[in-house]
């Protein structure tokens, strides 16, 4: 009995730290170097600094910003309902074709959207930047671009 006993209790904590490890193996913290786990605000401040914002440039700036991002959240959700109403269609034994092309059409154009509300972004804030300002803004972002594909190829290579 005292042996079924303990090969329980062994067991049952075996079974709760192969479920608990996940959950910390996902669990990244605080740290890894400069610019890691901020925010997309602290980084947009950090990068405003950086390139010598006026305190004007970086309230105008923050405007636009969070103007563009609720349209952004918008546009991205419809075009999640909009997929998601594709698939089921597509699911179906007989999909309904008509349905299909307009569901298509929609997500279409609200990636047109979705293009046409980042490219009037760019438009607006190159009006409160000026040419120093914004090629210094290209060049971090073409470092922070290729940072990203670096992460991310040495990410696919971890996997195999």
């Amino acid at each position: 009995m005292k042996k079924l006993i303990a090969i329980l209790a062994s067991t049952g904590l075996i079974l709760a730290v192969a479920f608990i490890t996940p959950v910390y193996a996902f669990d990244r913290g605080e740290g890894g170097g400069p610019g890691m786990h901020e925010g997309k605000g602290k980084i947009m401040d950090r990068v405003m600094d950086e390139i010598g914002l006026t305190t004007d440039q970086q309230a105008e700036i923050k405007a636009l910003h969070e103007g563009r991002r609720a349209e952004g959240k918008d546009i991205q959700a419809k075009m999640k309902q909009t997929r998601m109403k594709l698939k089921r269609e597509l699911d179906k034994e007989t999909p309904n074709t008509q349905a299909i092309n307009k569901l298509t059409t929609e997500i279409t154009n609200l990636y047109g959207q979705k293009v046409e509300s980042r490219v009037q972004g760019v438009l607006e804030m190159k009006k409160v930047l000026t040419r120093e300002q914004y090629e210094t803004l290209q060049e971090k972002m073409k470092i922070r671009k290729e940072i990203r594909s670096t992460k991310k190829e040495s990410k696919k290579e971890r996997r195999f």
